[in-house]
């Protein structure tokens, strides 16, 4: 048996660490020392330092594991350790002095596996080591593989009832400038003024976006009252997860029509209930879904997989995304029957591409190896 050590206890270790379960290996919580600096920094400071948050010695860890499984972190110790990671490593602030140190440890011979989530994650990874720190490039990557996050099946079949000529669409998420949900909303908009029938149900806070949307206060107010008045749309601020599960589920399409993303864990839930999904083409959203199984609007993105503000601007990108939405949802209304078939497809991906089972049969070759 393998004792495998994690640290943080969120989503992304739940989801790719914790909750993984196999014959040959067990799950075991360690102290990490970082994690107090990390607490009293944000208490001081109300908001977390990247390097404290992501970074790991174990030095100061008394029952130590056969392995330390991370996310997003980098162990500073010699214990043997592996690290799943969205984006990059190491995870700090741009500029952060801590960047070689760390490179240095990821190229030591008990960093045993980086796993990133995704190929454009690997490709970003990659591009870094080359451009920055070309020495240990090699080393780094010759360790660096890809593996997608596991996702059960929350459904047996896709059965996709009471269509006619009626769509009802889901959209979930706190962010709901960056997420498209403005775009959403306008494009389904349009639509009901042109005859068709198209029910939208929102599940979020309406948080503003400094980024790429640079939306304010007031946006968020204007916004949260016009879904709340709107005769087509249903809107709740927040719902416990399982009902969410229920929503998707009922729906015909859920959409994610986001500008900024890293991976999309909520795409993967949709589709475990037989959900077909409308997704942007950024970052890793063509790797988990696509129009066989899902629809895909196509936007300008930089070089970071993100939607292209400083080349168009954001109003052109936003115009892009609901014509986009208009033509992608046009076809789901005109050629009805293709809800359940992209349906029964996204299923399938699941099933195939992130089997749980498979999933926990390749950490423990990692953990053995």
């Amino acid at each position: 048996m393998i004792n495998v050590g994690y640290i943080h206890q969120g989503y992304p270790e739940r989801r790719n660490i914790i909750d993984v379960h196999h014959a040959q290996f067990k799950h075991m919580k360690c102290f990490d020392v970082y994690k107090i600096a990390d607490y009293l920094n944000f208490k001081l400071k109300s908001k977390t330092n990247l390097f404290y948050h992501n970074s790991f010695n174990d030095r100061w860890c008394k029952n130590k594991p056969d392995i330390f499984h991370f996310f997003n972190m980098v162990n500073y110790g010699k214990s043997n350790w592996v690290s799943t990671f969205e984006t990059m490593l190491p995870r700090y602030e741009n500029g952060d002095t801590h960047f070689s140190i760390a490179i240095q440890a990821m190229a030591k011979k008990n960093c045993k596996q980086l796993i990133a989530m995704s190929d454009f994650n690997f490709n970003m990874q990659k591009e870094f080591l080359l451009n920055e720190f070309p020495k240990q490039a090699s080393e780094i990557l010759s360790k660096t593989i890809v593996l997608f996050p596991p996702q059960k099946s929350l459904v047996n079949a896709c059965f996709k009832h009471d269509l006619g000529n009626r769509l009802k669409v889901l959209f979930v998420g706190h962010d709901f400038f960056r997420k498209g949900g403005r775009e959403l909303y306008k494009a389904i908009e349009t639509l009901n003024s042109k005859g068709a029938e198209i029910l939208l149900t929102i599940v979020s806070k309406v948080d503003t976006d400094a980024f790429i949307t640079k939306t304010t206060a007031h946006d968020k107010q204007e916004w949260k009252r016009k879904i709340s008045e709107s005769k087509f749309c249903t809107y709740f601020e927040s719902k416990p997860n399982h009902e969410v599960m229920s929503m998707m589920k009922e729906h015909h399409v859920f959409a994610v029509p986001s500008l900024q993303e890293t991976f999309g864990y909520v795409v993967l839930e949709a589709q475990a209930c037989a959900t077909p999904v409308l997704t942007t083409s950024i970052r890793a959203f063509p790797e988990i879904n696509n129009n066989d199984c899902g629809f895909v609007v196509d936007i300008p993105q930089d070089t970071r997989g993100v939607a292209n503000v400083q080349k168009h601007g954001y109003g052109e990108i936003s115009e892009l995304l609901t014509n986009g939405i208009i033509k992608q949802l046009n076809t789901a209304l005109d050629q009805i029957d293709i809800i359940q078939s992209k349906g029964e497809k996204a299923l399938e991906r699941i099933q195939v591409a992130h089997s749980p089972a498979t999933y926990a049969v390749k950490l423990w070759k990692i953990y053995s190896n």
